[in-house]
């Protein structure tokens, strides 16, 4: 808000080149974006707490869905500049046309936020996702990265509200500190569970069951 604020206040000013009038347009927009993300995350979990998310169910294509969420995930990447970092979609070629009964907003919203969460923490290497069919009833999906790693002691208080590993973590990164908060609290809503297997300095998996029907 204070970079909204800040920056509208200097563009109302007169004798500004177009080049720093530009440049401050262009915080503008991106405070304003971030400043929506954090308004959009509180709404998103409050109602999740509060028992107001329905879910709308529909049959779901997962290979579009994963492949739709792919372009998604290169798109972050170039915003993030890591041109470097490959993002890789282990795609089971055999199942092209499997559909699951679900709700296909919410479920690129959990999956999404898993893998904006891995490009944000892993400067090189690859980042992995998919999913397998553990048994007649559920999925698993996977989102894999060759990042920072999580602290085994804080592997359970990053699902948790307005929490991340360290304060300095979100120095250096931002967010609000509610994507994994959010995602578990979907997963959960499905019926599913979320959790996490880590390395320090090695990377993470990021996993969650979602129960399905054809």
């Amino acid at each position: 808000m204070n970079g909204i604020l800040g920056f509208s206040q200097l563009l109302s000013e007169e004798g500004i080149d177009s080049e720093s009038k530009q440049k401050y347009i262009e915080i503008i927009q991106s405070s304003t974006q971030h400043l929506l993300t954090v308004v959009n995350d509180i709404v998103d979990i409050s109602k999740i707490e509060a028992g107001q998310i329905s879910l709308e169910m529909s049959p779901v294509n997962v290979h579009k869905l994963l492949n739709n969420i792919y372009e998604i995930a290169l798109n972050e990447r170039t915003l993030r500049n890591k041109p470097e970092l490959k993002i890789i979609y282990d795609n089971i070629s055999d199942k092209s046309n499997f559909k699951i009964n679900s709700d296909e907003t919410r479920l690129q919203q959990v999956i999404i936020n898993l893998i904006t969460n891995a490009i944000k923490f892993t400067e090189k290497g690859a980042i992995n996702f998919g999913y397998k069919i553990s048994d007649k009833k559920n999925l698993i999906f996977y989102v894999k990265d060759t990042g920072k790693g999580i602290n085994k002691n804080n592997q359970k208080i990053i699902f948790e509200r307005f929490r991340q590993e360290e304060e300095t973590v979100y120095r250096k990164y931002g967010g609000t500190g509610l994507g994994l908060a959010i995602s578990k609290g979907l997963v959960e809503l499905f019926g599913g569970k979320m959790w996490v297997e880590s390395v320090l300095n090695e990377g993470s998996t990021f996993y969650f069951t979602l129960p399905f029907n054809f």
